[in-house]
């Protein structure tokens, strides 16, 4: 019976350490998303601010 219950406690250590290391690959996969879409945010805030600015100064060019 000792034999059987340290089977046991192995095979569940085993799944646990499988577990761990799904979570990991997930969690750095959604890190990268993060990454990827908070450097494209700032990209677009970027772009989004320049746009602003040129259409802001089109009368003026438009005038002169």
């Amino acid at each position: 019976m000792a034999a059987g219950t340290s089977n046991y406690w192995e095979d569940l250590r085993k799944q646990a350490r499988q577990l761990e290391n799904e979570l990991d690959l997930k969690l750095v996969s959604f890190s990268k998303l993060c990454t990827s879409y908070s450097h494209s945010s700032a990209r677009d805030g970027r772009r989004d601010r320049y746009r602003k600015n040129y259409l802001e100064n089109i009368p003026g060019e438009i005038l002169q």
